[in-house]
């Protein structure tokens, strides 16, 4: 499930990118990821279905409706019909049976509760919302203290905190299985650097096998430049080594790889591009 893409200069994402990398990278990126006039970057917001023999699992839960963000517009006060195109995909909030967050910063965590009667409470009522621990008590620390970003705070206020009151929360470890059947399955690797316990959601059914990488790779650019670091990584040099290992690893692969935030067609592989790599959508 995804909005439509929305637009952003290249270095509100990326503090550090100059105009040759965009130039660059222009040559094999079309308008559905850089506008070609304007040099604004695509990204889309997205949750992710895993529908097993056993589960509903749901994947990261973007920005959510009504939660107050006055400093980050593209956040502040939606109003998405977001339930309506979980519907869409044959689902009613009753029947997710799990809900994993790839990691626990706003955009990925905002639909996790619903404002009912002026209470934020858990949007499915019968999940087990699966958190890293690693990632709560880091943000639990900062929050209590006072010295979390606001934007960061408050989602941990409207959209993490009430899933810990209705202990619906599960803190586990960031190499979690959440289901094994041989050597089929979905199971949590980790991959940390944007945040402490921001991990990556392995699916494997037979010979297909499925990456959601959550926010290792925010762009496709990153994998021409995995070198350019997001504003909001926690510590930049291990979120850079965790991106060069993923690109490195599932290279030349039949990994299937979702990232969080490429806009359609999202779905591709990472091929070798010399020294470099490039996606391939399964599109093309």
């Amino acid at each position: 499930m995804k909005s439509s893409a929305s637009w952003s200069s290249p270095n509100w994402l990326f503090p550090e990118a100059g105009a040759d990398v965009i130039h660059e990278n222009k040559k094999w990126l079309d308008n559905r990821f850089i506008d070609s006039a304007t040099d604004r970057l695509a990204l889309a917001m997205q949750s992710f279905v895993i529908r097993t023999s056993r589960h509903n699992i749901l994947v990261d839960t973007c920005n959510g409706n009504h939660k107050k963000r006055p400093k980050n517009i593209w956040q502040h006060n939606l109003n998405t019909p977001y339930l309506q195109s979980l519907a869409a995909a044959g689902l009613q909030p009753k029947d997710i049976d799990v809900v994993l967050c790839t990691h626990l910063h706003s955009d990925h965590v905002g639909w996790n509760t619903v404002l009912e009667n002026g209470q934020w409470v858990p949007t499915f009522p019968k999940a087990a919302y699966l958190f890293c621990a690693e990632d709560f008590d880091a943000l639990n620390r900062r929050y209590q203290t006072g010295k979390s970003q606001p934007m960061i705070s408050g989602a941990f206020a409207d959209s993490v905190l009430p899933i810990m009151d209705t202990r619906q929360a599960q803190l586990i470890e960031m190499d979690h299985v959440i289901q094994q059947d041989g050597d089929d399955g979905v199971w949590l690797e980790p991959a940390p650097g944007h945040t402490p316990g921001h991990v990556v959601v392995h699916v494997k059914s037979g010979a297909l096998h499925i990456l959601l990488t959550g926010d290792v790779v925010h762009h496709p650019i990153q994998l021409m430049e995995p070198n350019l670091l997001v504003s909001s990584d926690a510590d930049r040099a291990e979120a850079y080594a965790t991106r060069r290992r993923l690109l490195h690893t599932y290279a030349d692969t039949n990994t299937i790889v979702l990232p969080a935030h490429f806009p359609t067609p999202t779905a591709g592989r990472i091929i070798s591009w010399g020294e470099r790599y490039r996606f391939r959508w399964l599109d093309r």
